[in-house]
């Protein structure tokens, strides 16, 4: 369990990330949003949310390192505002609207395009 720290963002591994959201969803905290950062040869996707005891509007999270090739999981099943996140990301940037996947899909991160 990741325990909320304000302004603290917690890196996580691709496949803890969805177990990572799952357990902020139950704790009740809040999706704020998804952003997005094309590096070398991976893509940064960074989670924001703001916990239920939060003060004064204090931010947390979670970043995961997104190789080149690797499914990205959509997490809409447990935020469904994230869709509309993941639809301006897509519109913006090298993530298409098939790189956000459900955790059963094996669509892949693509190449940037540098």
């Amino acid at each position: 369990m990741i325990l909320f720290q304000p302004n603290v963002f917690e890196t996580v591994e691709l496949d803890a990330l969805f177990e990572a959201l799952s357990d902020f969803k139950q704790r009740d905290y809040r999706f704020v949003q998804i952003c997005a950062t094309t590096l070398e040869d991976s893509c940064e996707l960074l989670y924001t949310f703001i916990a239920p005891d939060a003060v004064d509007g204090c931010l947390t999270g979670l970043t995961v390192n997104v190789p080149d090739g690797m499914p990205v999981p959509s997490i809409t099943e447990l935020y469904p505002a994230a869709s509309r996140t993941r639809r301006t990301i897509s519109s913006v940037s090298t993530f298409t609207a098939s790189t956000w996947t459900s955790r059963a899909s094996s669509t892949r991160c693509p190449r940037s395009s540098r």
